[in-house]
């Protein structure tokens, strides 16, 4: 069964295994993409298969659409949605096989300035933990 993503430091994370989300904000008149904090602060954490995300956003002012990235620790995308998302919606993308291994973070890349009601996206990470995979025998 895969869990939820949370944003925050391992151990004894609050969040683990909650339905949580990770809000990503971009500005009125930015135009770059904007990236969520880290995943997992601390390595190894949420190690395991990002099997799909989930991403609700608002309705903006110039209607702009966007694109999911997934970036590894290094800064480099390891995943890109297939873009033109457009806002005020929900995006489900499943069937997903992309690893998660440390501080990853989620990428928001507008195809333009939002306006004056700033684009919120709030993005839910799936994922089959490690320690799943392996008792399920996939390796």
């Amino acid at each position: 069964m895969a869990r939820t993503v949370p944003v925050g430091v391992s151990g004894g994370d609050p969040y683990m295994g909650k339905a949580n989300y990770i809000t990503i904000i971009v500005g009125a008149a930015i135009v770059a993409a904007v990236d969520s904090p880290k995943i997992s602060n601390n390595s190894g954490v949420h190690q395991g298969q990002m099997v799909g995300w989930k991403c609700k956003t608002n309705n903006t002012t110039n209607g702009i659409t966007y694109t999911v990235r997934l970036k590894d620790r290094d800064g480099d995308i390891i995943y890109t949605s297939a873009g033109a998302h457009a806002d005020d919606s929900t995006v489900i993308v499943m069937g997903l096989n992309i690893p998660l291994i440390e501080r990853e973070v989620i990428s928001i890349l507008p195809s333009g300035a939002p306006g004056v009601s700033t684009l919120i996206c709030q993005v839910t990470l799936y994922y089959n933990p490690d320690a799943d995979i392996i008792a399920w025998g996939y390796r």
